[in-house]
């Protein structure tokens, strides 16, 4: 026995190099679960701005354009109740109802007689109740003028979009509605993964070119809005760049909001209507900011 085990040559230096890599690889312990990085936005759907191509998608921004003109019946109630005017009538109106339903004896020590607060309150609650079924009675207007947003704002009908993908074709369809004859539109959304957060409708002012060929002339915004809990996050001012891109892209001779764009409809008095015009107006400043800095970036490269 022991004349055998001696007869074994020791073992090789080569073997023990050699398995050393592999002991090491089994020893060696995963890491947990929880120490594995994780990216915080792989459930986050893409965000991505097109042209709308199926009857889905134009659906949502026909009803994102509709719902945004809705909404000014909110904006334009808080101008109607919070104006510095109203509130001074209804704080002199409210005084005066007081004065009526109480009488007062104007003796030295000034004593109310007959006071009834319960009375007054209830007479000024009818009285407040009655101001804002008034206000609701002038902005209901809005909800009119947002069911008067068809199909044909779009451009087509619902039985030419209702075909699926529609292409170049049904997305640069001619609309009859408007003074200025039958003009080409397209509408621009903005997709949260398949959620329409966007939209912007363009038409395109076509004019006559060289042998009553029509050329490819404005671009005029008719729409533009974004869903209302995704505003101020940058969404419509990507929209603007779009819209000011492709009409670069075919050769339009520049882009401006059109006069009678969806949200123009005034409905408020004149002395109420300074809000209104301001939020018009940061738009159309902020049209032109882009077209600018569009330019200069192209003069930059040449």
């Amino acid at each position: 026995m022991r004349g055998s085990t001696s007869s074994l040559p020791p073992p090789s230096p080569l073997a023990s190099a050699l398995a050393a890599p592999e002991e090491d690889y089994r020893s060696t312990a995963r890491p947990e679960a929880s120490t594995i990085a994780v990216d915080p936005f792989v459930d986050v759907p893409p965000l991505n701005t097109t042209l709308a191509k199926t009857f889905e998608d134009k659906l949502g921004a026909l009803k994102l354009i509709a719902d945004s003109v809705a909404q000014q019946r909110q904006f334009a109630s808080r101008i109607l109740i919070f104006h510095p005017l109203n509130l001074a009538l209804f704080g002199a109106c409210l005084a005066l109802v007081a004065r009526l339903v109480l009488r007062y004896q104007g003796s030295g020590d000034a004593r109310w007689l007959g006071a009834d607060m319960a009375l007054v309150g209830t007479t000024w609650a009818g009285f407040a109740m009655a101001a804002l079924l008034s206000v609701r009675a002038v902005t209901g207007k809005y909800i009119e003028e947002a069911e008067s947003i068809k199909w044909d704002f779009v451009g087509g009908t619902p039985a030419e979009h209702s075909e699926g993908e529609m292409g170049q074709t049904a997305s640069h369809t001619r609309s009859k509605s408007g003074g200025g004859g039958a003009n080409a539109r397209d509408v621009l959304i903005t997709k949260f993964g398949e959620e329409v957060i966007g939209a912007l409708v363009l038409e395109w002012m076509v004019g006559e070119g060289k042998g009553r060929r029509k050329k490819v002339g404005r671009g005029s915004i008719r729409a533009w809005t974004v869903k209302l809990r995704y505003r101020g996050k940058g969404v419509g001012s990507a929209l603007l760049e779009e819209a000011v891109g492709l009409v670069e892209e075919r050769g339009g001779d520049g882009i401006e909001f059109n006069e009678e764009h969806a949200n123009s409809k005034k409905i408020l008095w004149p002395i109420y209507s300074s809000p209104m015009e301001k939020r018009e107006r940061n738009a159309r400043n902020l049209l032109d900011d882009i077209v600018g800095n569009r330019e200069a970036s192209q003069t930059k490269k040449r």
